[in-house]
């Protein structure tokens, strides 16, 4: 698969029942992103996906990221 974020590689780490995709990513890290998301990440300037990454990053602290309405 495709990063949504760096638009590198990345590998699809999504459980069946998740409503979104969970990614795996060498450059951007592991982070999950829920499906009503994802298009409108994909909309963004590379610079402002990286940029939503970093902000799910400081919302999780210790936990695996998640892209929601509160990065964007």
């Amino acid at each position: 698969m495709q990063c949504p974020v760096c638009d590198g590689s990345a590998r699809d780490h999504t459980p069946p029942e998740f409503d979104g995709i969970v990614v795996g990513c060498a450059t951007c890290g592991n982070y999950d992103i829920a499906n009503k998301y994802l298009d409108k990440l994909r909309a963004l300037a590379p610079e402002v996906r990286r940029e939503v990454l970093r902000k799910a990053k400081q919302f999780a602290k210790f936990a695996r990221p998640s892209i929601n309405k509160r990065c964007f």
